[in-house]
């Protein structure tokens, strides 16, 4: 996934860096992956525990017109890169709960690249894009102001928008 993302290679190397953390594989967890049969058998089994028998059918037309209906919506990047708002800037879920954030501000005639790390809506880290375009001290100003706090982005933009035009910029994306 972080090959097919258009990214600069250090913002590849962080979503790769961070995907290897929170991503895992059957393989990995399992010593022997099932086989369609089996996974099959235990879910039929699972399902006559909850609900009882059930009996057998086919699926109809109208049934297969549904599912595929479904799927074109399910499918559609207007439901893959919703998230209850549109959001400014890009968004990259991790895992559940973890996402990565990027805005873009301008201070001095100079365009600059943040990324913000989400775990459970927490923002856990936020570092530039491209390092050391921002002085010193007002990358420690946002971290310290941002990191900790719930990402609701009306909130975080107020804060960050508060420090940027202190500084004569403003927020691009």
């Amino acid at each position: 996934m972080a090959n097919i993302i258009k990214a600069t290679p250090h913002q590849k190397a962080t979503y790769l860096n961070l995907m290897k953390q929170n991503i895992t594989t059957l393989s990995q967890e399992l010593q022997n992956i099932p086989s369609f049969e089996e996974i099959s058998e235990l879910f039929i089994q699972n399902v006559k525990k909850q609900f009882g028998n059930v009996t057998p059918r086919t699926i109809t037309s109208e049934i297969q017109q549904k599912m595929k209906d479904l799927h074109k919506h399910y499918q559609s990047d207007k439901w893959l890169y919703q998230r209850g708002v549109k959001q400014n800037g890009r968004e990259l879920k991790i895992r559940e709960g973890m996402y990565i954030y990027q805005k873009t501000i301008q201070i001095k005639n100079k365009t600059i690249g943040l990324q913000y790390i989400t775990d459970n809506n927490i923002v856990t880290k936020i570092t530039e894009l491209s390092p050391h375009q921002l002085p010193a001290m007002l990358m420690k100003q946002i971290q310290n102001t941002i990191i900790g706090t719930s990402y609701e982005k009306s909130n975080l933009d107020n804060k960050l928008n508060r420090i940027v035009e202190k500084q004569g910029g403003i927020i691009l994306a």
